[in-house]
């Protein structure tokens, strides 16, 4: 069998037309259902458990062992496989064994083999009982079985994820084309890039340590720990929380089927972070990459987190207070600067034992220059302390889901001993000259990052040129005693003014409306359909 092209319309589609026309399931719901037969097709196409798609001949079972799952019904009896994939599973015994340590919200203190949570997860259960008849079932078997997932390339394996859940990605249940859109669709290029710039930092390692607290389904991870891999680094492990247990899962299971040495945490990251006292109590690590959540609130949480710095010595978080000594905390709506206000901690902690570290967060573009009395105070705090590195402006349209702009923030404890500690680097990468239109745009990933573009982009971030026309400037963080509250990029470097005629403004407006509307249905009206002109004007 040659190489799988995905491209989104294969399996997912046709899983999507059973589900459809045969058993009568609502378009909204289609991805929660395809999601685990993709899990279980990678641990079948990667020999990860005993059992297959092939209903024809057992599902790949020895008599013995089929006649004591077989079932009156063929859909009974592949659900009583699944059910018990435990003891169907060729799993090492490394990566399917949870503890407590790395499963903050289970209540065991006892090593388990988490894939037999695999049916209760995935609503399992319920989603084959829907088909009602075993040709229904069968029909979908038929589908995967066409397939190899082995013969896609590491380097497209998260495409097997994305591909699925970016056809629903408006459609208006909760679950993964819902409530977690957005956490799945950092691209290829992004990883690359942060890759690179953290690589020129660290090339004398042969060991290294890589964590996402926000992790998702674990592809940033995967995408970091092949780059590494690549660069000869010998000894990688790689680390993550994720709060929701299906996405969770699913990480657990693309690192399984990889052979990616890993602990994925389950929980929440902000309350219960499995790794804030390292891996083991005294290493921590060496790389943090991560696009946590754009807008979530956490109100709910607020008491316990809170609560947490007050005890600023053993708090969660780097612990910033304002002129009355009380902790300084982010607006409700977002949780964009507590994340980085963790990972902030977990570093300057491996600084205090002579441990550097790297990290590169992807953040919505308008954290740098937000206007708000704790985000000015927060953002001072950062600067001052000479963490920041570098601020890097996206260009638009390089997620599937959405158009809008993003930053990626470079903080390297190294930098704090420096005696250029409050520079601080720009770079426009939404300059074109910087990034290239995508050979294979889906939705609304338009845009990427080709190897010369990133080669460009690293050489930018390296040099100590202070300005470049339109792509860099290097600016102090301190204005006297006190440090900067707000860093905006595109006044401090401004593109050309043919770029800036360019911009698309309606379908910008539109984006940001549609955006805002997610985080305050109430306040937003409808909007009368405006015609635009062809250079971009409203009228």
């Amino acid at each position: 069998m040659g190489k799988l092209k995905i491209n989104g319309s294969d399996f997912f589609w046709k899983h999507a037309d059973v589900l459809y026309a045969s058993a009568g399931i609502n378009p909204s719901g289609y991805d929660e259902r395809v999601i685990p037969f993709i899990a279980l097709k990678v641990l079948i196409d990667y020999g990860k458990v005993r059992f297959n798609f092939d209903y024809k001949n057992r599902f790949g079972l020895p008599l013995s062992e089929y006649k004591k799952v077989k079932r009156k019904t063929l859909r009974d009896t592949f659900l009583n496989i699944v059910r018990n994939i435990e003891k169907f599973s060729n799993f090492s015994k490394s990566m399917f064994q949870s503890q407590n340590l790395n499963n903050p919200n289970s209540n065991s203190t006892k090593e388990e083999n988490v894939i037999k949570y695999f049916v209760q997860t995935f609503n399992f259960d319920r989603h084959i009982k829907e088909l009602t008849q075993d040709y229904l079932l069968t029909a979908i078997l038929d589908i995967y079985n066409g397939i190899n997932f082995k013969d896609v390339p590491k380097e497209q394996f998260k495409d097997l994820y994305e591909s699925a859940i970016s056809r629903m990605r408006k459609g208006k249940t909760k679950g993964f084309n819902g409530t977690f859109m957005g956490q799945h669709f950092t691209q290829s290029a992004t990883v690359r890039l942060i890759c690179e710039v953290a690589h020129s930092r660290m090339k004398k390692k042969n060991k290294l340590a890589i964590y996402d607290p926000a992790c998702g389904v674990g592809m940033m991870l995967i995408e970091s720990y092949f780059f590494f891999k690549e660069r000869g680094v010998k000894d990688i492990e790689v680390y993550g929380q994720e709060i929701d247990q299906r996405v969770w899962l699913m990480a657990k299971i693309f690192m399984e089927a990889l052979d990616i040495p890993n602990k994925i945490a389950r929980g929440n990251t902000l309350t219960r972070p499995a790794f804030i006292n390292g891996l083991n109590g005294e290493d921590s690590f060496d790389f943090i990459i991560t696009n946590p959540p754009f807008g979530i609130d956490w109100k709910h949480e607020k008491d316990l987190i809170l609560k947490n710095m007050q005890d600023e010595e053993n708090s969660f978080f780097f612990v910033i207070r304002d002129e009355d000594g009380k902790p300084v905390l982010p607006p409700q709506s977002d949780g964009q600067f507590l994340f980085m206000l963790h990972i902030i901690k977990l570093m300057l902690n491996e600084k205090k034992k002579g441990k550097e570290s790297f990290a590169g967060i992807i953040s919505s573009s308008s954290l740098p220059y937000t206007s708000g009395k704790a985000e000015d105070t927060i953002r001072k705090q950062i600067f001052k302390l000479g963490i920041v590195d570098t601020i890097l402006l996206q260009p638009p349209n390089m997620f599937t889901n959405t158009s809008m702009q993003t930053c990626i923030w470079f903080l390297d404890t190294k930098k704090m001993d420096r005696k250029r500690k409050h520079k601080l680097t720009l770079i426009r990468a939404d300059n074109p000259e910087l990034f290239s239109k995508h050979p294979q745009p889906l939705d609304e990933m338009k845009n990427t990052y080709s190897d010369e573009d990133i080669k460009n982009i690293l050489k930018l971030i390296k040099s100590r040129r202070k300005s470049v026309l339109h792509q860099k400037k290097i600016i102090s963080v301190m204005n006297g005693e006190e440090a900067i509250s707000r860093v905006s990029l595109s006044s401090e470097i401004p593109l050309k003014e043919e770029e800036i005629e360019n911009i698309d403004l309606y379908n910008l407006y539109l984006d940001l409306m549609e955006k805002f509307s997610c985080l305050c249905p109430s306040s937003v009206k409808k909007t009368p359909y405006r015609k635009q002109s062809e250079n971009g004007k409203i009228f």
